[in-house]
């Protein structure tokens, strides 16, 4: 994922996997989850479509998705506060092509733009003062992939 945002790293690894089912000839709805290190590691639990513009051994199409974002580690705590990092709304949209390699397999690759909104509470040990933070994540996500149907 290129692009910026609230952290001095604008490059994130993103790795993801999504199972779906092909309707038709051109539909793709799936469910796809995954990990992604932000600032820390993040898991998105997603929704995900894609239509084929054509039904070629080279075919573009439109893909998109929304969902959440979850934290599975907060930064260690440091001279007397806490971070609790909460995730947020993730989505995305963009284009790509489908390059059948097979009878009943393609690679896949697609760009896309990503919006992940990403909340976290930070608290002040002595004082018991909770600032409430929100960063925004616009980044540019180069995709590659295989698709079995």
């Amino acid at each position: 994922l290129l692009g910026s945002g609230s952290n001095e790293r604008n490059a994130v690894l993103s790795l993801q996997m999504v199972n779906g089912y092909k309707f038709g000839r051109k539909y793709y709805a799936g469910i796809g989850t995954g990990i992604e290190f932000f600032e820390q590691a993040y898991v998105p639990l997603f929704a995900d479509f894609s239509y084929m513009l054509t039904e070629n051994r080279l075919s573009p199409f439109l893909t998109g998705s929304m969902g959440y974002t979850s934290s599975i580690d907060d930064p260690p705590g440091q001279w007397g506060s806490q971070t609790k990092n909460l995730g947020g709304m993730m989505y995305s949209a963009g284009i790509g092509t489908s390059i059948r390699t097979g009878m009943t397999s393609s690679f896949v690759i697609s760009l896309e733009y990503r919006y992940q909104n990403l909340k976290s509470d930070y608290t002040e040990d002595w004082n018991e003062e909770v600032l409430h933070i929100e960063k925004h994540y616009n980044r540019l996500s180069l995709r590659l992939g295989f698709v079995f149907d």
